[in-house]
């Protein structure tokens, strides 16, 4: 992606931004935090109310602040309708909006805006146009008539909405509604924080434990942990003990083995080979008569199932029979 396509896309995203807060901001509960001051109005022909700057509606109670209402044939009125644009951004649009259609040269144009609104996803702006000269003709007429208001601000009434003009004494309003602005959203930062805190707090809380729990479970391994290794160190041992001790009854079960069959074996026979199995025993060897053998190892309580493991054959040379035997061995 191009650098030129990456800037597009995020001066898109903070348009839609912009865009969803100001919609978001107009309603319920939010537009309560838009600020609103009491202003006594004088229109031209000398009558007074008391309005409220953001419901637009007649209120009782004492003015914070004072404004004079131009009359309709001293303002030019037009709307406009812009992208949603920063707020600088907006004032150098709108600046250049009021001169491409001011009647008056720059030094003579005193102007206004207003906020009606979205329409068709731009944004609806009011501009008021004014001749500087006739607004200061008709101050001093309002002075003269008896008013007293000297820092007065200068509005212009078209349709349902008043358009402040700039430059005189709205200031000190627009300064003081900022001030609501921002303590209001203030409060709301506070709400949204201690909401976000009452909602997390549980699973901070059950973290902790967890963590608390793992701490737990890493000392209690470290202080079992030469334990466990005595522990493999202790079944070692008798693992070889059982070893030795299996030995050991082998090799005295072979010696008991060996004792009962040379006393079975006649003096011109030998052994070859004694293998014990576990219980099974295997000889091999020679004698005069190995069917003899056999028959006395049958005999035997100390052997069962006596069988031959070859056949028998006889060895001319040795005038003996070859056995191999098997039998398994109870002591």
């Amino acid at each position: 992606m191009s650098e030129s396509t990456g800037s597009q896309m995020a001066a898109s995203w903070l348009i839609r931004l912009r865009r969803g807060w100001y919609l978001l901001s107009r309603r319920p509960p939010l537009r309560g935090f838009i600020p609103r001051s009491r202003v006594s109005v004088t229109w031209p022909d000398g009558r007074r109310e008391t309005l409220d700057t953001r419901d637009r509606v007649a209120v009782r109670g004492k003015a914070e602040y004072y404004a004079f209402v131009l009359p309709d044939e001293l303002v030019l009125g037009r709307d406009v309708m812009l992208p949603w644009l920063g707020s600088k951004d907006l004032e150098q649009m709108l600046r250049l909006e009021v001169l491409l259609n001011s009647p008056f040269t720059e030094e003579e144009t005193a102007w206004g805006w207003a906020d009606l609104g979205e329409k068709d996803g731009l944004r609806h702006i009011r501009l008021a146009i004014a001749s500087r000269t006739d607004v200061a003709n008709y101050l001093v007429e309002r002075l003269a008539a008896g008013n007293k208001e000297s820092e007065a601000e200068v509005w212009a009434s078209l349709g349902e909405r008043f358009v402040p003009i700039f430059g005189y004494a709205e200031r000190r309003r627009l300064a003081s509604e900022t001030r609501q602005w921002l303590w209001g959203m203030g409060q709301l930062g506070l709400f949204v924080i201690l909401l976000l805190a009452l909602i997390t707090t549980p699973a901070l809380l059950k973290r902790a434990e967890i963590r608390a729990l793992e701490a737990e479970t890493g000392q209690w391994r470290a202080q079992t942990a030469p334990l466990i290794e005595n522990r493999s160190e202790i079944d070692l041992r008798l693992d070889q003990l059982d070893q030795v001790e299996a030995l050991r009854r082998e090799s005295v079960e072979i010696e008991s083995v060996l004792e009962i069959l040379t006393a079975l074996i006649p003096d011109d026979g030998w052994l070859d080979r004694l293998e014990m199995r576990g219980r099974l025993v295997v000889i091999s060897g020679a004698v005069a008569n190995a069917a003899a053998l056999q028959q006395t190892l049958q005999r035997r309580p100390e052997f069962t199932n006596v069988r031959a493991a070859a056949a028998l054959s006889r060895d001319a040379a040795l005038q003996r029979d070859r056995f191999s035997f098997e039998m398994e061995y109870r002591p």
